[in-house]
């Protein structure tokens, strides 16, 4: 009888805890397993005409918490497992609505984009058309921040099993250009699900509400996510194209810069041009370039006119050795196209099976520059709009390039990096405030990669004197349309930069 009695008190010191995690949560279940554990041993020492009764309890227990947890664990188990049966649609008009707002990033350099409740779950409901997924319906309510709390949104998801809800709280979080979501809590039917359970719910969850696919067939870098009451806020910028550098975009911009001054004397070529006209250059050790349209070599009349093939160069003078050149470097890159588009995974890549000798970056302009252009700006870069989008882009900025320096360096313990500044476009000399503003902010962005790459031992080479007060003659400004990126002579002003920072 004692035996038994023992043996009874350790199975309802499974079964029980077990129920208490699935209705109560982690800390009631510790709670339960010391207390049933402690009656379990301590079965041993009571007196025998108690045993009986104790026995009873430990069994009824036990059955009573495995039925309820065998009832309700099946009950939740094919709520996330059943895929069978259609998901609800969207309704067309909102998601109409929902489409064209995110489609219109298409055509704009800088964004912001708000989604209300309805057209969030108009655009969670079309995915879930194109998936397997046992989630039926995903509703979203969104609660801006008070002076009490700050903000937050809960959802409802049905599942297609039909027997099963779950709710709960999430929050996103803005990942190298991306939106990665957080449960907070999360309860389904009669469970407050543990942590292991929560996992398997939140990939369904995130499943339904991941943004990131129409982010990523847009082209499009989130630099700021808010939260307002029944709304989602969205600020970034799309890269990956000529968006970012358009003809018209620096145009509207040009054209508030009226006054244009003499600026500097125009630049002369110290360096000349490189003999690669090409991305690629066999070698037994290479130079491996990544960045924006600069290190893709825009604005000189080919490829040998730009900063990487001129370095390349000189870098063979220099060291007085033949190397290979590897230019990874993409038109209109932000610093989350860069980690999210592929051009970073590619160079790890290459650096990983080859011998690199030096490594330069160049990365930021094109994640400052279309702000500028963007209606909140057009009273100036100190206008609150515009500076909450200055900031917001600077804060994206320092995360993921942080993050990309780290695997940069990480992957070419041995190599010479080289992180290029970036010089101010509109830095015509004149004495307007659209100069000053873009001198200023150009400043703060270069201001954080300078210190970033410091602090990883990487080589910081100074993009911006050597420009200073010569868009008119070192870059394409001037001309129509107007073109931000440098002349022949611009781009070797900044391979002088580069290789001055070798010393």
């Amino acid at each position: 009888m004692r035996v038994a009695t023992i043996l009874a008190g350790v199975m309802a010191a499974v079964v029980v805890p077990a129920l208490a995690l699935f209705t109560a949560g982690e800390t009631a279940a510790a709670a339960a397993l010391v207390l049933l554990a402690g009656a379990a041993v301590g079965s041993g020492f009571v007196p025998r005409p108690l045993l009986l009764p104790l026995l009873i309890l430990f069994a009824g227990t036990t059955l009573g918490a495995s039925g309820y947890v065998g009832y309700h664990g099946y009950q939740l188990a094919s709520a996330i497992t059943v895929t069978t049966g259609p998901s609800d649609p969207p309704e067309p008009v909102v998601l109409e609505r929902a489409e064209e707002k995110i489609e219109a990033v298409e055509s704009d350099a800088a964004f912001r984009v708000r989604l209300t409740e309805p057209e969030l779950v108009a655009l969670i409901q079309e995915g879930l058309q194109e998936v397997e997924s046992p989630v039926r319906r995903v509703d979203i309510e969104i609660v801006g921040a008070t002076d009490d709390q700050p903000a937050g949104a809960s959802f409802r998801a049905e599942f297609k099993s039909g027997d099963v809800a779950a709710t709960g709280e999430l929050t996103y979080a803005l990942r190298d250009g991306g939106i990665e979501l957080q449960i907070v809590n999360i309860e389904a039917g009669a469970f407050s699900v543990p942590g292991f359970v929560r996992n398997a719910l939140e990939d369904l969850v995130e499943q339904a509400t991941d943004l990131n696919q129409e982010l990523i067939e847009h082209d499009v870098g989130v630099q700021s996510l808010l939260l307002e009451d029944g709304a989602l806020v969205l600020i970034g910028t799309r890269g990956g194209g000529d968006v970012l550098t358009s003809g018209e975009i620096v145009a509207g911009l040009t054209g508030r810069a009226a006054a244009l001054g003499s600026g500097a004397a125009p630049l002369e070529e110290r360096l000349g041009p490189g003999e690669v006209n090409d991305v690629l250059a066999p070698g037994d050790r290479y130079y491996v370039a990544l960045g924006d349209s600069l290190a893709a070599g825009v604005g000189g009349a080919e490829l040998r006119d730009g900063y990487v093939s001129r370095l390349h160069r000189q870098l063979e003078l220099r060291d007085g050795r033949r190397y290979g050149l590897r230019n990874f470097g993409e038109s209109g890159e932000t610093a989350a196209t860069l980690v999210r588009g592929g051009q970073l995974e590619a160079a790890l890549d290459f650096i990983a099976e080859n011998d690199v000798a030096y490594v330069t970056l160049d990365i930021g302009a094109n994640d400052i520059i279309p702000h500028l252009s963007s209606v909140d700006c057009e009273e100036g870069a100190a206008a609150p709009a515009c500076a909450a989008r200055i900031e917001a882009s600077l804060a994206s900025y320092r995360e993921t390039l942080s993050g990309a320096l780290d695997r940069l360096v990480e992957a070419a313990p041995d190599a010479t990096i080289v992180f290029l500044l970036a010089y101010n476009p509109f830095s015509f000399g004149s004495d307007i405030d659209f100069e000053r503003d873009t001198d200023r902010v150009t400043g703060e962005l270069n201001e954080i990669a300078s210190g970033l790459a410091r602090e990883r031992g990487v080589l910081v080479a100074d993009g911006l004197t050597p420009l200073s007060g010569r868009a008119a003659s070192a870059t394409h400004m001037t001309e129509t349309p107007p073109d931000i990126h440098p002349t022949g002579a611009g781009h070797d002003a900044l391979a002088a930069a580069i290789l001055d920072a070798l010393g």
